[in-house]
Parts: C-alpha cells; structure tokens; sequence
C-alpha cells in the first residue's frame, strides 16, 4: 500500500490578503495510490506533498499550517490534497516560544544644517556659522522588536543609549557597526499563559546611516601657539579680540583665511559602543 505518484493541480489554487495583515495561500495536489484501501494517512504520506511548518514558495512569510485529503468519489485510488498557507501564527504552549516580531517605521525631526550634503561646512562668505542657523527635515529608520521574556532581561541597564560595535542583522536586514542605537526598552508586569510566567519585552532600534557620532564646527576665542600654549585670538592689524566664535584649522590654530570650504568639524563618539549579540531579535 504506497502512493504511485502525486502532483500539482492548476484547479482552486487561490490566495490573498486583508487590511489586517493576514496573508493566506491555497495549493491543491492529486494523489494516487495502489490500493482501494489506502486511507488519508497514507495519502498524506506523499513525498511531493509540503510538509506542516514548510515556507510558501514565493511568499516566505507564510507556512504551511493545514494539509487535508479527500477521496475523489469516482475511484477508490485518486485523492485531492490541499494544502493551505498562513502568515498568522497559533500561540504555542509556552510564551516563551512564541515567535519574535518585528515592527518598522520612520522618525522625523529637525536639526541644525552645519554641513551640506557634500559634507561642507555651512557658513558665511567670511566663514561664520549663520545666526540663527539653517534647519533642516531628517529622518531616520526605527525598528520595533517584541519578545516574550522569563525575566526582566540583565542587558536592560548595561544598553542605555548604546551603539552596535559590529555589524548586525535585524530582521533580514544588514546593518553596518555603528549604524544602530538602543532607543527605548519596556518590559510589561508579569503575565501567565498555560502555566508560564513570562514578560512582554518591547526594544527600539534607531537606525542612521552616518553613524551616531557627534560633529561639531571647531570655531572658539583662543588658539594654540607655536609652543602648543593656549592665548587669545586677536586681530593682527589692531590687537582687537574677536567678537564670535573664529574658525579653528583641526589643530587648534585660527585660520588666517576662513572660507566656506575651509571650515573643519570635529568628531567625537559620544555613545558606549557594545555587541548587539545580548538582545532579543538581532543576530551577528
């Protein structure tokens, strides 16, 4: 008693969505076996058939979550299998093994405009920052990952505010060292489901494609003289101390020609730097 052969169907292959996010696929298969006897559980035996848990070809997010096999009614030998796929998820016995999920949106704000899109500095034709300064719109990519937790996780404290020190992958997604910053943690009271104790724990990745160090215009008062000694700026023609802030050259020396071009930012890492490897949803 054994299946002879089993393929695809073109006949009530279907699919779809709603604006719930659920996402469902059907695919019919038509077996047959050798014996008038054979029930369903050898029908579902088949080795062309998908099996329970298996990804739908072209959509990855959906699994297999139901096989089922019907006699044909004209023969005892020929049977119909469908197959149907899902995108949504059944809780499992234990929370804590329910699956991580992913939530991606965008974060918009204003910033001060230092430095133009080929990285030079915004001044004036003298070489002063203008006042008040530019604003500009930017945005940045948040990313939202909720875990079911036994605990009040150990890295809570230890990543406020941090910066991955090596590449990442979130959610299918490569991001460079340096690139992603821990935002925001919550942990919500303790819950219980089938007999287990568990926490809902919610992180917030900021992602930014230049990098979480901080740049600064180097302009000040003094300067640095030739025996590396700090002194006041003055104006060489009379003597005079600046009124605002002077353009620096890098190295703690007032530039004698300032110019849009010439004006230097400063670059500090303002954030520990710490391997993401610690937190829920993020892989190396």
């Amino acid at each position: 008693m054994a299946v002879t052969w089993a393929r695809k169907i073109w006949d009530g292959r279907e699919g779809g969505g709603d604006l719930s996010g659920s996402i469902t696929h059907t695919q019919l298969y038509r077996v047959r076996t050798d014996n008038r006897f054979d029930d369903q559980v050898t029908v579902l035996q088949a080795a062309a058939l998908p099996f329970l848990g298996q990804p739908y070809p072209n959509d990855p997010s959906s699994y297999c979550n139901s096989l089922r096999a019907r006699n044909e009614g004209a023969s005892p030998y020929f049977w119909t299998v469908t197959a149907t796929y899902s995108n949504e998820r059944e809780a499992s016995d234990s929370p804590l093994d329910d699956p991580i999920e992913y939530q991606w949106a965008t974060e918009q704000f204003q910033e001060v405009a230092d430095t133009d899109r080929n990285g030079q500095g915004i001044v004036n034709s003298a070489g002063d920052p203008f006042d008040p300064p530019i604003m500009r719109d930017n945005s940045r990519r948040t990313v939202t990952i909720t875990s079911n937790e036994a605990f009040v996780p150990t890295w809570i404290l230890s990543y406020q505010d941090a910066v991955n020190s090596d590449a990442i992958n979130v959610d299918g997604l490569s991001v460079a060292a340096g690139q992603a910053k821990c935002q925001q943690v919550s942990v919500s009271p303790i819950r219980q489901r089938n007999d287990v104790t568990f926490r809902i724990v919610t992180l917030t990745i900021h992602l930014n494609n230049d990098g979480w160090g901080f740049k600064i215009l180097d302009q000040g008062f003094r300067e640095r003289d030739d025996d590396n000694k700090l002194q006041q700026i003055t104006n060489e023609a009379d003597g005079s101390e600046p009124t605002a802030p002077v353009l620096l050259d890098g190295s703690g020396k007032a530039q004698t020609d300032p110019t849009v071009a010439s004006a230097v930012f400063l670059d500090y890492d303002i954030y520990p730097s710490l391997s993401f490897a610690a937190l829920p949803g993020i892989s190396g």
